[in-house]
């Protein structure tokens, strides 16, 4: 027992006539006497009765948590703010004095004082102070001051600073160099100011040649930590580069790698051209060849510069095993999916990365990366199960998340690879992604193009099974169409994608999507868009689902709809005709429809004119004869024959499409409508 504690029994006075002979249980435990369960003791006993011992013992009953290890809680629930100073007193001097198990416990009581109670900064510096030389050796103490420093902020930046001064002075270097990197974590402009004390500095270059690969590897950690900030980074290189070359020659592969990765970071690649003390081609060979954590952090930055990424592309035996990593327990999983990531992409559509930001500088390069080269590497991965090993992943951060879905948009560009990401699941985790994510991100962008790129090509019936959303997959690819600004190659893309999905009935469309498309219809100048909106609703309309979209006139944003389908049966654009047509082409069949179709003089105008002027065009006019034919049928059934004033004129037009037509199929359907013609 502490010479502190035994001081502070004193206050008990245990005698009879202070508890008691025949006291409680709580009381005889107070007063020293065995118990077979402390705890049971303590649980058992009155709130008044505890709530007393408690505030009027702090001493014994600290000793008797201690002694019992009993949980910090049943104390926290004792005793109010004030009383609780008391115990943070005590606890400074215990901790202080003891070096022993108990530290461990007496720092589970501090947690749990702090993330109970709110005190004043003047009344946390002392407990700072004892405990910051325990970092080290206790997660504990990171614990606690990452939760001080989420409420007092940069209050508790000053007895900090006076700990990693005091630390550095009496060459604590491993504790030191730790409590700096949590700094670093916390607030790097306060980590930045306590860094470039004269004590800390003086301390890391005598750390460099200690005979502790613990201290060295510490300290190159703590200045991998700080290049964080440029004018560190650059203060790094120009004071400390001898000595990260002289490391990364240390048979120590920690060593080896960690100081290769602070000369990267470091991110002076003209400087260190100048130096030819070692070379961007050597770093990355001591990453290959030695592929740890460190390696992959180092390669995630490297692997930015074009003649290093060509360089990674062509080694089988690091692609192999940078691709086996990614099923390795405890590996840099996000590290592994930023290299991948950099390695897969095509530099002229290079999308934006949190690393990007330190690439400003020593990137320019004469070098050309080939697509060849790079759908090459692309097959190989796949061949790897690279989308299969990143999908076994059953929980993954959002951040690695944001990796794959850049990898699985850019193994989308090959349409070579679409089957295949679907077959090792990636299509899965990309709706899923897109599900999750609220706010549209250049990650959520990059999931949405893939999306479209991969059911561009894709087979709806197999990739789409019974517990698959085909529904879900159509409803993000509207989301992504009603987007701002995107490129007319996205819009294509999009449409595409539609029109493929749309073979198969997926219900009707909301209004808000026919709203979407309409807009497009009007707005667009680009006839490939249009075209493709067209194909897209008229394969929507071969769905009774859809019908009501064109046909069901009570609603005027549908009559508005039809009118300008039929308007555009005259584009200048062929294939555009021929799917403004087609639209019309299942909903006439229905009688309903179609009697109200032949009302229509526009429609009956348009037909005319194309089977008139385009008679050569074989796809369109068997399809406009088919419509045609349908009309002419329901003026027959419905004995609506005035209708069609002209029958010379008609018969004319139909002539003259059957004499140019080399189609079976039209030809038929033209003679058809002829004999109906003539029996009007």
């Amino acid at each position: 027992m502490t010479e502190d504690v035994t001081d502070k029994l004193s206050q008990l006075n245990i005698d009879d006539k202070v508890l008691g002979s025949d006291g409680s249980l709580i009381q005889r435990l107070y007063n020293g006497a065995n118990v077979d369960d402390p705890l049971d003791v303590f649980n058992s006993a009155s709130h008044e009765e505890l709530d007393q011992l408690v505030k009027k013992f702090p001493a014994r009953t600290l000793e008797l948590f201690s002694d019992n290890s009993l949980p910090p809680k049943l104390l926290i629930t004792s005793i109010n703010t004030e009383t609780s100073l008391s115990y943070l007193k005590l606890l400074v001097s215990l901790i202080k004095r003891n070096d022993g198990n108990d530290v461990d416990y007496y720092l589970k009581l501090v947690s749990s004082l702090v993330n109970e109670f709110e005190y004043q900064v003047k009344d946390l510096n002392p407990i700072i102070s004892v405990i910051v030389p325990h970092f080290s050796s206790s997660d504990l103490v990171q614990v606690i001051l990452v939760k001080l420093y989420a409420v007092y902020k940069e209050q508790i930046i000053p007895p900090l600073k006076d700990s990693v001064e005091l630390l550095s002075v009496n060459g604590e270097v491993i504790t030191c160099c730790q409590l700096l990197v949590l700094l670093f974590q916390l607030n790097a402009k306060s980590a930045v100011d306590i860094f470039q004390l004269d004590s800390v500095q003086l301390m890391l270059y005598d750390a460099g040649s200690s005979h502790s690969t613990k201290i060295i590897e510490n300290g190159l950690n703590l200045l991998s930590t700080a290049c964080v900030d440029e004018p560190t980074r650059n203060a790094i290189f120009s004071k400390y580069l001898d000595q990260l070359i002289q490391g990364t020659n240390q048979t120590d592969i920690n060593i080896k790698t960690l100081a290769a990765l602070v000369i990267v970071k470091t991110w002076n690649f003209q400087a260190l051209d100048t130096n030819q003390k070692i070379s961007l081609e050597d770093l990355t060979n001591i990453f290959i060849v030695n592929l740890n954590s460190h390696s992959i952090e180092g390669l995630a930055y490297l692997s930015m510069k074009k003649s290093i990424r060509s360089h990674l592309r062509k080694d089988g035996e690091f692609v192999i095993e940078l691709v086996q990593k990614l099923e390795t327990p405890g590996s840099d999983l996000y590290g592994i999916l930023l290299i991948i990531g950099n390695l897969t992409t095509l530099e002229e559509e290079e999308e934006t990365s949190q690393l990007k930001r330190h690439a400003q500088k020593g990137l320019d390069e004469e070098i050309e990366e080939s697509q060849d080269d790079i759908f090459e590497f692309m097959d190989d991965l796949m061949e790897l199960s690279i989308v299969s090993k990143f999908c076994s992943h059953s929980k993954i951060s959002k951040q690695c998340m944001e990796q794959g879905m850049k990898i699985f948009y850019n193994l989308s560009k090959n349409k070579a690879n679409h089957e295949q990401l679907v077959k090792q699941g990636a299509l899965i985790r990309i709706m899923e992604f897109i599900g999750r994510e609220t706010e549209v991100t250049d990650y959520k962008l990059m999931a949405f193009k893939a999306l479209s790129m991969i059911l561009t090509t894709s087979d709806p019936h197999l990739v789409f099974g019974p517990n698959a959303s085909l529904k879900t997959a159509v409803n993000y690819l509207f989301q992504f169409l009603a987007m701002d600004n995107i490129s007319l190659r996205d819009q294509f893309q999009i449409l595409l994608s539609l029109t493929n999905l749309s073979v198969i009935d997926h219900g009707p469309l909301t209004s808000e999507q026919w709203d979407e498309l309409d807009d497009e219809l009007v707005q667009t100048d680009h006839p490939m868009v249009k075209t493709s909106i067209l194909e897209l609703i008229s394969n929507l309309m071969q769905h009774r689902s859809n019908l009501p979209a064109l046909f069901n006139w009570a609603n005027p944003k549908n009559k508005k709809r039809y009118d300008l389908i039929v308007k555009m049966t005259r584009l200048p654009d062929v294939k555009a005709q021929c799917s403004a047509i087609s639209s019309l082409s299942f909903g006439v069949t229905f009688q309903l429809i179609g009697e109200e179709l032949l009302k229509d003089k526009p429609l009956r105008d348009n037909l005319l004119q194309v089977l008139n002027e385009q008679p050569k065009e074989r796809e369109l006019v068997e399809r406009a004869a088919f419509v045609f034919y349908y009309l002419l049928f329901y003026a027959d059934v419905t004995e609506n024959k005035t209708i069609f004033t002209d029958k010379k004129t008609i018969i004319d037009t139909l002539d003259r499409a059957i004499g140019a037509c080399h189609n079976e199929e039209a030809l038929e359907m033209l003679k058809e409508c002829k004999s109906l013609v003539s029996n009007l």
